[in-house]
């Protein structure tokens, strides 16, 4: 983490105050979430800010908003080097601006500039991410930090450190549980959380999981972890939820959504885990080939 303070004198110091918030819905295998990052400036001067942070190496964002004092933008995606000089631009006339740039397959880096003096600007990701799940139970990883041991030496600039802890105020996160099936096995090995079961929508809502006028629909079990912040430090960890399905036997699920003008599903077929010994005469096992134009060219030649 660096900040250059935007005068005359430019100095790199580190950021004095940063908090980080998680709020995840996770349902049938996917998970789907907001990352809200808060930069504060306790100083007489603008700065810009760079951050360098993790996410899940197989998600998906699909939007990035920042909102300042002065408004809420939206971000449009854009080919790199086009977007680094519209940063640059905007940053040379003193203007706000936020760039989101990925420099590898779950590494971002988040460049701000000229934060007012004494003010906070608030960039919002959205993301989506499939999680594992194999022997009856589902295994949600959500990196925090950067681990050298992990990486390897840091190719990026500015050079970051790679605490053991950091302060409990800087990062919350609320997981929230979706499904048709009874949960059993919930747990957060890697941090300290309180669970509910069953809660009402409405806690979701205030809590800015699910957008106003949300509703769960009929048949859903739902439980909610949440982050304990009354710490002064917490562990540098990812944040780990397991859990795993009451019932072992053989189901389907299947999640979908719809725009208004297409729609998408995703079905989970569960074996049966219960071994009783038995082998079936037959299995009949039918594979489908999408061949139409989207898949035209080197993928569908065989």
């Amino acid at each position: 983490i660096s900040v250059k303070i935007a005068d005359s004198k430019k100095e790199e110091v580190v950021i004095p105050s940063i908090r980080t918030s998680v709020k995840l819905v996770v349902s049938d295998g996917f998970a789907h979430g907001k990352v809200i990052q808060v930069f504060k400036n306790p100083f007489d001067l603008p700065f810009d800010a760079t951050y360098v942070f993790p996410l899940p190496n197989d998600g998906a964002v699909h939007a990035m908003e920042f909102r300042t004092s002065f408004g809420i933008y939206h971000a449009d995606l854009m080919k790199k080097k086009v977007a680094e000089a519209a940063f640059d631009s905007l940053k040379a006339k003193g203007m706000q601006a936020s760039l989101l740039t990925q420099v590898s397959d779950n590494i971002f880096v988040q460049k701000i500039c000229n934060i007012p003096a004494r003010d906070s600007v608030k960039v919002t990701i959205t993301y989506s991410s499939s999680i594992s799940y194999d022997m009856g139970k589902y295994d949600l990883n959500f990196p925090t930090t950067i681990a050298e041991d992990r990486y390897g030496n840091n190719p990026l600039d500015p050079v970051v450190a790679f605490p053991h802890e950091r302060p409990g105020a800087g990062l919350e996160f609320f997981v929230l549980l979706m499904t048709p099936y009874q949960i059993k096995d919930l747990s957060c090995p890697t941090y300290n959380v309180v669970s509910q079961n069953n809660i009402p929508v409405q806690t979701a809502i205030d809590l800015g999981i699910l957008d106003s006028g949300a509703t769960f629909p009929e048949g859903i079990n739902t439980a909610l972890l949440t982050h304990n912040i009354g710490n002064a430090s917490i562990p540098n960890n990812d944040i780990v939820i397991r859990y795993s399905r009451a019932k072992s036997e053989r189901d389907i699920s299947v999640l979908s959504s719809h725009d208004g003008s297409s729609g998408y599903l995703a079905m989970q077929i569960f074996p049966d885990l219960n071994d009783s010994g038995q082998i079936p005469h037959s299995i009949d096992m039918v594979f489908i080939v999408d061949k139409s134009g989207s898949m035209m060219g080197n993928p569908i030649i065989l």
